[in-house]
């Protein structure tokens, strides 16, 4: 989706709102679209954008958000989290480093299982 391409009815101040479109238009690219027709600037551009967004996001939870639900694929999170450590030239020690940090820990009330769907 291009920016330009957000529908009127998208209020830029509502995050939620802006979440849900988004949602809504790669889940009708995932079913209408082949995804090698996905221009790869743009796509990269989506991906650097939520990726800041999750950051910045959990800094401010003060605790490491679930970043995915169940209809994403082990295959599929595997896959981008080795192109985001090859992005950025890291290798498995580095990673060792970070992820000792923590488990995700969701704040009270949340659930923070195993996604159960979607996995491979």
């Amino acid at each position: 989706m291009l920016r330009s391409e957000l529908p009127a009815t998208v209020s830029m101040n509502d995050p939620s709102s802006v979440a849900d479109v988004v949602y809504q238009h790669v889940t009708r690219v995932l079913h209408d679209t082949d995804p090698a027709t996905i221009d790869v600037d743009e796509l990269r551009s989506l991906v650097s954008s939520v990726t800041r967004l999750y950051a910045a996001c959990s800094d401010r939870a003060g605790y490491e958000i679930r970043p995915i639900d169940g209809t994403v694929s082990t295959t599929d999170a595997v896959a981008l989290a080795c192109a985001l450590i090859r992005a950025h030239n890291l290798n498995p020690f580095d990673l060792a480093i970070w992820y000792s940090r923590g488990a995700a820990i969701e704040r009270p009330g949340m659930s923070n299982e195993e996604p159960s769907e979607g996995s491979s």
